[in-house]
């Protein structure tokens, strides 16, 4: 069972800047305490260790090439460090297991990609760093999260589905969303159907609105 506080709780804790969101949660037994707070330079090598262990898994699915695509450069790592748009959930030791990396898109926050070391996943992590990214969506006034993914892969668009997300049929793809999809087609993703989906923006909750009575 899993023991997870709400993101929005967690969020007044600290400045947004640092430390942003503890996540707990309860798997076999043991109390695992994760940390949300922004990348920093020191990281860069981990995350791209994560990026590689976490596309390994593509290999079952005769995937080879989404396997060994290499991961985010140290060139792009920085350039989303620099803007604070990567964010990374770490351990007590402080060391990063999953990481999340985000921009605007036109009226939405599109999530460029999220991953978590195989050991770490189907634990809440990357749900956690999306409900991140929402909060700082809301807080920069975007009205919803965008990403592109391959349909068929279950922890691709099932999972995403299972948080809240939507398929947009391709004939109502904003210009941005089609700009990255014929990207993905030049590169040769297309061999494996893929998809954008979409989720709205939840209203940021205060503490003020959580106290207040009903009416």
């Amino acid at each position: 069972m899993y023991n997870l506080e709400p993101i929005a709780q967690l969020h007044q804790r600290k400045p947004y800047g640092y430390k942003v969101s503890i996540a707990v949660l309860q798997e076999k037994g043991q109390l695992l305490n994760v940390i949300i707070r922004h990348a920093t330079p020191n990281n860069f090598a981990v995350i791209r260790k994560i990026e590689r262990m976490a596309g390994a898994a593509f290999e079952q699915y005769d995937m080879s090439e989404i396997a060994n695509d290499e991961p985010p450069s140290i060139v792009v790592l920085k350039q989303y460090c620099s803007d604070q748009r990567i964010w990374v959930a770490v351990d007590e030791s402080d060391r990063p297991v999953a990481y999340i990396m985000a921009r605007p898109l036109g009226p939405h926050a599109h999530i460029d990609q999220v991953s978590a070391t195989p050991e770490h996943a189907r634990n809440r992590i990357g749900s956690t760093l999306i409900d991140s990214v929402e909060h700082w969506a809301a807080s920069h006034g975007l009205s919803a999260l965008t990403l592109s993914t391959f349909c068929g892969v279950p922890w691709n668009a099932p999972y995403y589905q299972t948080l809240g997300f939507r398929e947009i049929p391709e004939n109502t793809l904003p210009s941005e969303l089609r700009a990255i999809r014929l990207d993905e087609k030049r590169l040769g993703l297309d061999r494996w159907p893929r998809c954008c989906m979409k989720r709205n923006v939840r209203p940021i909750m205060t503490s003020h609105s959580q106290e207040r009575p009903a009416r």
